[in-house]
């Protein structure tokens, strides 16, 4: 028969955290954010002291934010700076370091790519608005990039994401910021190039110095090729792939998460008026002299 030992120390160790677990959730109860300050300063008290019932609270508050476009901006700039994102690139590090110890909270971890998930995907709904914001030009890097290579970002036009880019890179530009990854030659795949209108790519992106004279040409051909009722060969770097709106659930955090609702919608196959005209009369230009 195995006799078991009983340690004072430690059943009192256990009824120690245990109440003071009880006494975090008995507070928490009573917590009401008055923005979204006081809740990114209760997010990274929540870290610091490895409080999840705390933490869970200021998550809850944030994705009750997510419902109003105009809160996506300034709460996914909050939770970078708390939790940064994961760095995309060979650039640089992410905008902020990490946080002392976090590394060892999984709640921590799992709560916050949760609440940058259901981020992205409201985003996605309202992408045509967020780009066009001032704001957008704030994000670090690695949230920009990941917005504009979405293959889920929800636009009637292509052009939208080259624009936004080339705002944030004179930006940087006329800010002096040497040493930022907010270039073009960074940047220069996010655009789905095979997606624009002819009118479109020849307006600016066709004179990007970032983009060789060989993709250039497959660009303008893909374009000509599609506009002919052709099934091309889909361009590298997803420069030809339609981006198509899902029905992904966002995660439950909140008692709204659920009712943010969307319908689905796809780019890429859209052609204007103008660009058919330029199309037709560039087939006809190429017959002639072939």
């Amino acid at each position: 028969m195995v006799q078991v030992t009983h340690y004072p120390q430690d059943e009192e160790s256990n009824t120690s955290e245990k109440t003071t677990r009880r006494s975090s959730e008995n507070a928490c109860q009573s917590i009401a954010f008055r923005d979204l300050e006081s809740a990114s300063n209760g997010l990274k008290k929540a870290v610091e002291a490895n409080d999840p019932v705390l933490g869970r609270k200021c998550i809850e508050f944030f994705d009750l934010l997510l419902g109003n476009k105009e809160n996506l901006i300034p709460v996914l700039k909050c939770l970078s700076e708390i939790m940064p994102p994961k760095d995309l690139s060979n650039c640089h590090s992410p905008s902020a370091p990490p946080m002392n110890g976090c590394a060892s909270h999984n709640w921590v971890q799992e709560l916050t790519e949760k609440l940058r998930e259901n981020i992205l995907l409201e985003i996605d709904k309202h992408a045509e608005y967020i780009l066009k914001k001032k704001e957008f030009l704030d994000v670090c890097f690695v949230d920009l990039k990941t917005i504009l290579t979405r293959d889920t970002l929800r636009l009637s036009n292509e052009i939208l994401v080259y624009d936004a880019i080339k705002r944030r890179v004179e930006k940087e530009k006329k800010n002096k910021n040497a040493g930022s990854c907010c270039t073009w030659d960074n940047l220069i795949r996010a655009p789905r190039y095979g997606c624009m209108s002819m009118v479109d790519f020849s307006r600016e992106p066709k004179s990007n110095p970032s983009l060789n004279l060989e993709e250039r040409l497959c660009i303008e051909q893909y374009i000509l090729n599609r506009g002919a009722g052709k099934n091309p060969q889909p361009l590298p770097h997803k420069g030809s792939q339609p981006r198509l709106y899902t029905n992904e659930r966002p995660h439950k955090l909140s008692s709204r998460s659920y009712s943010r609702e969307s319908s689905p919608s796809s780019t890429c196959s859209k052609k204007s008026t103008k660009d058919k005209v330029i199309i037709n009369l560039l087939s006809c230009f190429t017959a002639v002299f072939d």
